[in-house]
Formats: C-alpha cells, sequence, structure tokens
C-alpha cells in the first residue's frame, strides 16, 4: 500500500493565518509558479507582514466591517473611545465582523452575573449593549463616561 503523503485539511483564511503568526504552520521558502503568482503570494503574506501579533490587541466592539455594512463607514464614527475593548489577540480574530448580538452572548456564558456587572461598570457599558443600534450604544456609553 502506497504511503500517504498529503491529506485533506478544512481551514479557514483566519485559522490558516493564526496557525501561521504562532509558528504552527510553516509556508515552504518554494511555491510552485503555475499553483501561485507572486502577486497571490505576496497578498497571502501581507497580513503576516507586520510581525508577530501583540497578546492584546485593540478589539471593536462594533467592528468595522459590521459597521461598513450598515453604512456607517467615517472614520470618526466607526473609532469612538466607546467601541473599543482590549482582548486577546485570537479573540478578535475569531469574533472577526461578527455583529455584537452574534458573538457577546457566548462570552457572556464564561463570566458570572456579578463578574459581568462589573466588567460592564468598568468599561462603562449600559446593560445588553449589544442589541443596541450603534447610535444608541454611543450615546448611552458617552452618558455613562459623563455621569
Amino acid at each position: 500500500m502506497p504511503e500517504v503523503l498529503f491529506h485533506k485539511v478544512d481551514y479557514t483564511l483566519n485559522k490558516l493565518l493564526e496557525d501561521i503568526a504562532v509558528g504552527e504552520i510553516g509556508l515552504p521558502d518554494i511555491q510552485r509558479p503555475f499553483v501561485w503568482s507572486n502577486a497571490k503570494v505576496s497578498d497571502l503574506l501581507d497580513p503576516l507582514a507586520k510581525g508577530p501579533k501583540a497578546a492584546i490587541d485593540r478589539h471593536h466592539l462594533f467592528p468595522r466591517k459590521y459597521l461598513e455594512r450598515l453604512g456607517i463607514k467615517e472614520r470618526r464614527l466607526v473609532n469612538q473611545v466607546a467601541n473599543f475593548a482590549p482582548v486577546e489577540w485570537r479573540t478578535n480574530i475569531t469574533i472577526g465582523d461578527k455583529a455584537p448580538f452574534e458573538y457577546v452572548p457566548e462570552y457572556e456564558k464564561r463570566f458570572s452575573p456579578e463578574e459581568l456587572q462589573q466588567m460592564y461598570f468598568w468599561h462603562g457599558l449600559p446593560e445588553r449593549w449589544y442589541e443596541l443600534e450603534y447610535s444608541e450604544f454611543l450615546e448611552e456609553g458617552s452618558v455613562k463616561f459623563c455621569v
């Protein structure tokens, strides 16, 4: 029976880039030109060109791409201080461009109600902030910061 040299793996692009960044997967020094052009190889490596990821990322609670889909593209609105939170980079990658109402309830399950109340207090987040429209979220957050 012939030796199996390759096996199929299913990766999302985010998972592939994450595994490359942490050294789980190595890229070959040579890539056959009939498979990928130099431009395509370069495009794949661009996210890694900035060096290793920091342990903590600055996360948009309402991700930029999600806001873009809603038609909110103005940098000043997207990058409001109320929209930022520090998270581990793997978490940031996992969240991607999901709407807050899609990802937050899953993360809330990791904490007790008391822990959530404390975190939301210290981060100036209104209860169930992830169900608010972005403009309401900014308004509620600014009220909390001013009080």
